[in-house]
């Protein structure tokens, strides 16, 4: 498979040309001046969290305040974040208006001014997303151009991204295109570049992909590759050239469906010039579990080296129940294992209730991991539940250059639940460990209890209130992870939509 130079698209796209061709297109689309008169729209939501630790009595508060407003083809958006402090950054206190955008969507063209997220392709040109889970915000502040005209779609985009330190320093310019040819055949296109002002001697960090999507009955294929270059005088040891590589394909037939993913990333992280923020992030080909334990040590993605694959297929033959297999592997660019997992799964609904099973055994090279988790829930009438989950991991240490730092330990998790309506949830989390006193850090404990309260307050509030000790883990999201350190005290989180 081989990628479109990246030269092809500078000579398309240079950043003298991007604000021309912004006016330009605005002009084409934008109806004459009338008196027109459109229903004004508005919507908005709130998310607050709120932790105060039992000992010491450290605070933390974090506030997402959104609003959106819409008139006929114009709209505008704006969010206003406390941070009193940051979770993840005990040190930051800051508040202030963190998103703030105009935008305009015509028949043919949309225009927006001021931050805007992005998704080109799968992720391997751009992905400039909010997922809050692990506190990421890789918005872009700039102007975003989009055109649709038949089966042809074009964006421009001109922007700046918050690097590690909270400053937007370096220019982002970018162009997107997708047709379609036919129905069942989507074809499209990347360009992206980069440079770091007031940095004398450093050349324009360029990347640029290519992508085709078959999608005919139950079969769809995808395909999309890229080319990375000019990484020098931007960051020490850096490759100076990287590729990445993407394929994917799934099929249903009846009640059995299949996917299949490859993943082959060589030096293909697309970085500003503070050498740790990225614009980009590929496929990570890592299954995301929603079991406690089965994220306790999780695998995170190297775009610049390594390649993989991952197959998965879902049954549902009738009256057995529903069966996942899932099995991935992670290599580097030099042969070496860097992660293994197999997982299956089977979930059967009963008469008053439902059953799940599943086993999970994952390698890697310094430590292995099998864990099984079981869960029962019943119905006791319409709206009334219980349910019953239990977690079991084993880990043990694999030698590592001769010898076995890790060494075995379990880890135990019970979680009973209680619904006495649909809006009202009580919850009882019990975990333990048998790490030996070498193998726990200083203060860590070996046992956690901790109770979830969780409301839904009419339609546009959902109260969660936690007390408690909970042990240290990781919270995960598309090969993005956020570790949450060990809490003694009071959670509530509060989310509203209005």
């Amino acid at each position: 498979m081989h990628s479109i130079p990246s030269s092809v698209f500078g000579r398309v796209l240079r950043p003298w040309a991007f604000p021309a061709a912004v006016v330009l297109l605005g002009a084409a689309g934008f109806p004459a001046a009338g008196p027109a008169r459109a229903e004004v729209d508005w919507r908005g939501g709130n998310q607050l969290e709120y932790a105060l630790e039992r000992e010491g009595g450290r605070e933390v508060l974090e506030d997402w305040f959104d609003l959106e407003w819409s008139s006929g083809d114009l709209a505008a958006a704006i969010r206003y974040e406390i941070f009193q402090p940051h979770e993840i950054s005990p040190d930051s206190v800051r508040q202030g208006l963190s998103f703030k955008s105009l935008s305009y969507s015509g028949r043919i063209v949309s225009i927006t001014a001021g931050n805007f997220y992005a998704l080109w392709g799968r992720g391997l040109a751009l992905r400039a997303y909010e997922d809050r889970g692990v506190r990421r915000d890789s918005n872009l502040e700039g102007v975003r151009v989009d055109l649709v005209e038949g089966p042809a779609e074009l964006s421009l985009l001109s922007g700046r991204a918050l690097d590690q330190n909270g400053k937007r320093t370096d220019l982002l310019h970018g162009l997107d295109a997708n047709v379609e040819p036919l129905g069942f055949l989507r074809l499209g296109l990347s360009y992206l570049s980069n440079r770091a002002p007031h940095r004398p001697g450093t050349r324009t960090h360029e990347l640029a992909t290519w992508r085709a999507q078959l999608t005919t009955g139950p079969l769809d294929l995808y395909a999309e590759s890229g080319t990375r270059s000019g990484l020098q005088g931007f960051c020490p040891n850096a490759r100076r050239d990287g590729r990445g590589v993407y394929l994917a394909g799934s099929l249903s037939a009846g009640p059995v469906g299949l996917s299949v993913e490859h993943k082959d990333y060589k030096g293909f992280q697309f970085l500003q010039s503070d050498c740790t923020t990225e614009y980009n992030l590929p496929p990570a080909l890592i299954r995301e579990h929603a079991f406690t334990l089965l994220n306790r040590h999780p695998y995170v993605l190297d775009a610049n080296d390594e390649r993989g694959t991952h197959v998965e297929m879902v049954a549902s033959p009738g009256a057995l129940g529903d069966f996942v297999i899932a099995l991935g592997k992670t290599e580097n660019q030099a042969g070496r294992f860097l992660f293994q997992e197999t997982y299956l799964q089977w979930e059967k609904m009963t008469g008053s209730g439902q059953v799940l099973g599943a086993a999970d055994i994952v390698k890697r090279p310094d430590q292995h991991e099998l864990t099984i988790v079981g869960e029962a829930k019943i119905w006791f009438r319409e709206a009334m539940s219980g349910k019953v989950q239990v977690q079991h991991q084993h880990v043990e240490g694999q030698p590592a250059g001769g010898y076995d730092v890790i060494g075995a330990y379990d880890d135990d998790l019970v979680l009973l639940e209680f619904s006495p309506d649909m809006d009202l949830t009580l919850a009882l989390v019990g975990e333990w460990t048998n790490k030996s006193e070498t193998q726990r850090s200083t203060d860590e404990r070996t046992r956690w209890l901790h109770a979830i309260l969780t409301h839904n307050i009419g339609a546009a509030h959902y109260l969660s209130v936690m007390y408690g000790t909970r042990q240290a883990g990781f919270i995960c999201a598309g090969g993005v992870c956020r570790y949450e350190p060990e809490f003694d005290g009071l959670e509530v989180k509060l989310f509203s939509t209005f």
